[in-house]
């Protein structure tokens, strides 16, 4: 039987490590966040141009391409390849 007392400032310290430890993560989620539905929104008319051209051969593209999601994932992948092509 384990007998040791928990000293109570080891509690705190341990509670203020965690907060420091998440708390920039979640910054970091909330800017990305902000920012890949603000290129999100820009491309939208662009997304639902194509949505258009692609309904008559394929419905379930169409709305795939339309959906909110996908439209984040799109924005997010196609950002990286700006970025990354000039450099390579």
């Amino acid at each position: 039987m384990n007998t040791e007392r928990v000293n109570p400032a080891q509690i705190g310290r341990t509670i203020l490590i965690g907060f420091f430890t998440v708390a920039p993560l979640w910054v970091t989620w909330l800017v990305f966040d902000f920012l890949l539905g603000i290129l999100a929104g820009m491309g939208a008319p662009l997304l639902r141009a194509a949505a258009r051209m692609v309904m008559p051969f394929s419905e379930t593209l169409a709305v795939w391409l339309l959906d909110s999601d996908f439209q984040v994932l799109d924005t997010g992948s196609m950002n990286c390849l700006k970025i990354m092509l000039p450099l390579w």
